[in-house]
């Protein structure tokens, strides 16, 4: 297998960019090394093979969208090895042991695969599982189309909450505020603790400035603000 017939995205911690960036420059392998991927699932689709550890999510989203991988189990979480275990099972993939990942399988593994598509298309099919999965942002959302749709639902979880308190409201994006207006509006007790300089989820459309607004946010609420 040649250098030239791959083309790699890496997620990696910010402070690991660089030295990898370095790295497969200097093996002449193609990648774009990435501190953060926005859209994770359309990465997972574009991919002929999806490396990873093995943390629900990330399987959820394999046998979901149908893409073949090699996961690595991280050692200090039991639910990983049973993921993997899992995944490989149904024929979608490898699961190997850390200490057993080594360049000289990862490579010889690769060669395999990507001398014999087939099997990577075979490996795809089998990996593929209908589980009507959503992901944190969809949660939200469809649960704030039901109560705009159904009065009923949303008068049931408003009386079952009567007073509601939002902790770290620096990092709340638009969807999670009209979530917790919905709610707390029939009573109008609500209580948010944050620090808008402790912001760090504006790749998640974090928006500070809901935090900063809130008194004219909530000023037709009963009680006081602070």
């Amino acid at each position: 297998m040649k250098n030239k017939k791959i083309f790699i995205t890496h997620q990696t911690r910010p402070e690991n960019v660089e030295r990898l960036q370095r790295f497969y420059a200097e093996n002449k392998i193609r990648a774009n090394v990435l501190s953060f991927i926005h859209d994770m699932a359309g990465a997972i689709a574009g991919a002929d093979l999806v490396i990873g550890r093995s943390g629900a999510s990330t399987v959820i989203e394999l046998q979901t969208i149908g893409r073949p991988a090699i996961l690595v189990p991280l050692n200090i979480n039991p639910d990983q090895a049973a993921n993997a275990a899992s995944f490989a099972k149904t024929g979608g993939g490898f699961a190997i042991e850390q200490s057993k990942f080594t360049p000289r399988w990862l490579s010889s593994t690769l060669a395999e695969l990507f001398d014999n598509p087939s099997r990577l298309e075979k490996m795809a099919t089998k990996s593929r599982v209908e589980n009507n999965a959503v992901d944190f942002d969809d949660i939200i959302n469809l649960t704030i189309k039901l109560f705009k749709k159904h009065e009923d639902v949303l008068s049931y979880f408003a009386n079952k909450f009567h007073h509601v308190l939002v902790d770290e409201y620096q990092d709340t994006n638009h969807a999670q505020y009209e979530l917790v207006r919905l709610i707390a509006e029939k009573n109008g007790n609500i209580c948010v603790v944050g620090d808008d300089d402790q912001s760090i989820y504006r790749f998640r459309q974090a928006m500070p400035e809901i935090f900063m607004g809130y008194k004219d946010s909530f000023e037709d609420f009963t009680g006081d603000n602070y």
